[in-house]
């Protein structure tokens, strides 16, 4: 998907979608640092934001930083507890640390929620 194309919310600020794009961005260039930090711009324009908080964990997940990536998937499920993805990717970390009882939870939930994470 290119940068860009990504609708994070109608009601979201253009300011905030611009932020969003940019951090997709780098993401997708492997620069992590660089879309967390336009993450937080998205987050602090507008914290309700559950993609945001899911694709700022996932950062701070390939950055090896687990439980910040757990933190922010934590809002993410807080914000959305439907969404699925992030069950999914806060199972992931929680196999990082070695916290196989949390993954299987989160697995199952992601999968209850939408079969292609089962």
């Amino acid at each position: 998907m290119i940068a860009g194309t990504v609708s994070i919310s109608k009601a979201c600020s253009n300011q905030a979608q611009q932020y969003f794009d940019e951090a997709y961005k780098y993401s997708i260039e492997g620069e992590y640092q660089k879309a967390i930090a336009n993450y937080d711009e998205v987050i602090r324009l507008d914290f309700q934001l559950p993609k945001a908080y899911r694709n700022r964990g996932l950062a701070y997940f390939y950055l090896d930083q687990h439980d910040r990536a757990i933190n922010d998937f934590d809002e993410a499920i807080r914000l959305d507890p439907q969404y699925a993805l992030a069950y999914a990717n806060r199972g992931r970390a929680y196999e990082k640390l070695d916290q196989k009882d949390k993954r299987d939870a989160d697995k199952k939930r992601a999968c209850e929620l939408d079969s292609k994470y089962c």
